[in-house]
């Protein structure tokens, strides 16, 4: 069910409002609504309880159309369900009261898998971040928003797409703690940000994005082959001194690996046969270039 354009029915307030059949549909599997078709849906407590869906997509939903909505009352809808694989928010801007109560345990009831945030502010991200806090799920993209501080949920593949250059990358890499790692058109990104993943941080000699395994850069026109070097050559010194390769079973969750797989195109780097060479005899397993 796919919700295009939304015209809020004719009916009554209160005591009068319009009666409608119940939001009852137990096999649907695709879920997309805009605007006030949400809060349509929500009104009725008949809607597909303890369904798995495979899509569910709510976009442009604003307080300031419905003052009564809120990221709370979101996750009481979501809490309807048992399983999202796909969950889609683009363009949701609601205030978060850490006062309202949320559905006890929902964070461990509901199972979803990969979350696609498009569109936010940063007052709206970091109101996400804080209330999914708890969440577990796989895999999370980041497109067109405004950075949070705050950083995102741990998840196994992270994705930031469509970020403005003037977002600061600097202050939001060091918040990531993933293996797989997508930048898509990120004009901000630059040498300065893989700097910050070729040493420790000085303060606390953690490094940054400890356990990233696998990289893609795509569209960032503001990376050096200098710089994507040296981010190999310092993580595989670094697993190396940490006993990879020498120690029987090293290479577990928490310890860092080597990149096991760089993936970089269209950035108008110039590789020339001696540096692709070189990057096959440091990358483990798959290394990319198209220029």
């Amino acid at each position: 069910m796919q919700c295009r354009i939304y015209d809020e029915p004719q009916g009554f307030d209160d005591d009068r409002e319009e009666r409608m059949d119940p939001f009852l549909f137990p096999n649907l599997k695709s879920i997309i609504l805009t605007r006030s078709a949400f809060v349509d849906a929500n009104k009725n407590p008949d809607r597909a309880e303890g369904g798995d869906v495979r899509l569910f997509s709510l976009s442009h939903l604003s307080s300031i159309e419905n003052p009564n909505l809120t990221f709370t009352g979101l996750i009481h809808f979501l809490n309807k369900f048992d399983r999202i694989c796909f969950l889609e928010l683009k363009h949701i801007d609601l205030p978060y009261d850490p006062s309202e109560e949320v559905p006890d345990g929902w964070e461990h009831r509901l199972q979803i898998e990969s979350i696609l945030l498009e569109g936010f502010k940063r007052a709206s991200l970091e109101a996400f971040n804080k209330i999914f806090n708890g969440l577990d799920f796989d895999s999370q993209t980041i497109r067109a928003c405004e950075l949070s501080a705050s950083g995102v949920n741990e998840t196994m593949d992270f994705t930031l797409e469509d970020i403005h250059s003037t977002e600061d990358l600097l202050s939001f890499i060091p918040t990531l703690s993933n293996r797989f790692v997508n930048f898509i058109s990120c004009q901000g990104l630059n040498d300065a940000c893989l700097e910050l993943l070729s040493k420790p941080n000085p303060h606390t000699h953690l490094w940054n994005l400890e356990m990233l395994t696998h990289l893609t850069i795509l569209r960032c026109p503001g990376i050096s082959v200098r710089a994507l070097k040296d981010l190999v050559e310092s993580r595989l010194a670094e697993a190396i001194s940490r006993g990879y390769g020498v120690i029987p079973g090293y290479g577990g969750y928490d310890e860092l690996m080597p990149l096991r797989s760089l993936h970089v195109f269209n950035c108008g780097l110039s590789i020339s046969p001696e540096d692709a060479q070189w990057f096959k005899e440091k990358v483990e397993d798959e290394i990319l270039f198209f220029m």
